[in-house]
């Protein structure tokens, strides 16, 4: 009859906020590092370590099918729940960082 319908409310999720900047808390080996984060809501977490020459090519979609970075399980995380509004903590193992002057990077979408 030509009249519009009420607008619609959306409601969604702020995705990659954080409360307080996410921190790596130092390499302890080759294999091995932590990480904490606090996001400002609950929600999804996925992550990968990679060379920093991917800066140029990562995106939300490289980090959520996992395509680049180091390839063990252990040093990426895919699709875990999180909390918001408190400090979180990730390990990473057996990454086979290089020695050297390599540069890698920790990609994280919320």
């Amino acid at each position: 009859d030509g009249t519009l319908a009420d607008p619609v409310r959306l409601w969604y999720n702020a995705s990659n906020h954080f409360l307080v900047d996410t921190k790596i808390r130092g390499t302890m080996s080759t294999n091995i590092f932590y990480w904490d984060y606090t996001p400002r809501v609950d929600g999804r977490l996925w992550s990968v370590v990679g060379h920093s020459d991917l800066d140029d090519i990562i995106t939300i979609w490289n980090i959520k099918t996992m395509n680049y970075g180091q390839k063990p399980n252990d040093c990426k995380r895919e699709n875990r729940f999180i909390y918001g509004e408190r400090e979180n903590e990730e390990e990473f193992l057996f990454c086979y960082f290089e020695r050297g002057p390599t540069i890698y990077r920790l990609y994280v979408y919320i």
